[in-house]
């Protein structure tokens, strides 16, 4: 069987996020960790679809493979 790594998970399997919240707002978006860095890549785009502005985005800890 071929090895299935996070990242073709992910992008195989999108988050799918829904944003319902204010538009015309800055946000700082923050993860718990970073492993492919596409979930933090979607909702980022998601609030920028909904009006938001993203000046910055910080994760806690990194999972990526050195």
């Amino acid at each position: 069987m071929p090895q299935y790594n996070h990242l073709d998970f992910r992008l195989d399997n999108p988050r799918g996020f829904v944003y319902n919240g204010l538009s015309d707002i800055d946000v700082i978006l923050v993860d718990d960790i970073i492993t492919t860095g596409l979930t933090i890549q979607e909702a980022k785009e998601k609030l920028e679809d909904n009006g938001v502005r993203v000046l910055f985005a910080i994760t806690l800890a990194d999972a990526r493979n050195s």
